[in-house]
């Protein structure tokens, strides 16, 4: 009977184990964008918004101007409101990436 026990004892250890680190090999990383938004105002009723992009390395996010055959573009939604309305389209800023790979046919 001690010899059954040691011998489970064992195995759970090694399954526990087994388990802890088996999903850390298979896993991504859940969130690995994070929004800012900040606002200034320009006038006494309107607000310029920035929607700023704090992207974890090696990840990415495609333009919102993106081939949609080839990849997701970004989406941003702005919904109009009694009180407030947009004025003009998101535009982008910062330094775009290019890739002449598509990384899907090589």
């Amino acid at each position: 009977m001690v010899y059954a026990n040691k011998h489970c004892k064992v195995l759970v250890i090694l399954i526990v184990i087994f388990l802890k680190f088996s999903g850390v090999a298979s896993c991504q990383q859940e969130n690995p964008v994070q929004w800012k938004f900040i606002s200034k105002k320009l006038t006494v009723n309107t607000f310029e918004i920035h929607c700023i992009a704090v992207i974890k390395q090696p990840w990415h996010i495609y333009t919102q101007n993106s081939d949609s055959e080839i990849a997701t573009p970004t989406c941003i939604s702005i919904k109009s409101g009694p009180n407030m309305f947009l004025l003009g389209k998101p535009t982008e800023m910062g330094s775009l990436k290019t890739d002449s790979s598509s990384g899907f046919f090589d």
